[in-house]
């Protein structure tokens, strides 16, 4: 295997090591801002460079924008405090900066299958109609 697929490997292993340790630090408590009692973090993506860090996070209720947008700046302000407690823990040369990132994937994937469950309520309801003609 080339230089590249070794990198990858590193990187995919070095993501998966961040996320589990940063949902250590959540589980425990301790970042202690009550904003973010609701986050699940569901990924992180290294730059190619490895300077910065990804946290993409989703919140298992649904927020009005200015309080999503307050669950942002709580995680943003916490992100040193979280980069330091990594970089205490997880043996990585260069820790990287950690940035937060609304996952809205889950939300997306949730509409579509609402639309999809509508179309079959539409095509079951034609299909009735038709049998009834």
């Amino acid at each position: 295997m080339g230089k590249k697929g070794k990198g990858s490997y590193h990187h995919a292993r070095t993501e998966s090591m961040i996320l589990e340790k940063l949902g250590t630090l959540f589980a425990l408590g301790h970042v202690k801002d009550p904003r973010v009692e609701r986050v699940t973090l569901t990924g992180v993506k290294l730059s190619p460079d490895s300077a910065f860090a990804t946290v993409y996070y989703f919140l298992g209720v649904e927020l009005e924008p200015e309080e999503r947008d307050g669950v942002r700046d709580a995680l943003d302000e916490a992100a040193p405090f979280l980069r330091h407690q990594l970089g205490s823990t997880l043996r990585i040369k260069h820790m990287p900066v950690l940035r937060f990132k609304f996952d809205d994937s889950i939300e997306y994937g949730a509409r579509i299958e609402d639309a999809l469950r509508q179309i079959q309520a539409e095509r079951d309801e034609s299909d009735n109609s038709n049998e009834d003609a």
